[in-house]
């Protein structure tokens, strides 16, 4: 999602932070202020869910707006998330192997979870930080989708978000 001056953005629930999000990832911001940086329109009529993400928005804000699925929408009957289709491996399998494996076999499943999952469901498991801390060796396995995600870091480094 690119954040441009004055683009709307839609929050099914505004202030709220997503299930599974890392706590770095509030829409309150660095400064722990609810709506830093971002207001709702406040326009006669308007939904009060849209949020207008004003120009001094940080990253963080916009990703206050994520949309993560839930649960039971991850995975299938089997407990495998859509994003290993390929192979059989639960949710809680996963997210074990992606803090206790080896260097290469979190490099590798951090690899297949940023090619294969939605980018908003991405950081149900990682955050920007880690992204940014694990990039030279996670890079070899990201296919075509390497150059998004390096453009996505750069922002963020930008506005020191990774």
């Amino acid at each position: 999602m690119a954040v441009t001056h004055s683009c709307r953005v839609l929050a099914a629930n505004p202030g709220q932070v997503q299930p599974g999000l890392h706590p770095s990832l509030s829409p309150h911001g660095a400064t722990g202020s609810p709506r830093e940086a971002v207001t709702t329109s406040g326009r006669p009529g308007s939904d009060p869910r849209a949020l207008v993400v004003r120009p001094r928005a940080t990253i963080l804000a916009a990703m206050s707006t994520l949309n993560p699925l839930p649960l039971e929408k991850l995975v299938d009957a089997k407990g495998r998330p859509y994003f290993l289709w390929d192979v059989e491996m639960t949710l809680d399998e996963f997210r074990r192997r992606l803090s206790e494996g080896s260097p290469t076999q979190r490099a590798y499943l951090l690899g297949k979870l940023l090619r294969q999952a939605r980018p908003d469901d991405v950081f149900t498991f990682v955050t920007p930080a880690r992204l940014r801390a694990e990039w030279s060796s996670l890079e070899p396995y990201l296919g075509k989708s390497r150059e998004f995600w390096r453009w996505l870091l750069d922002k963020w480094e930008e506005q020191g978000v990774a």
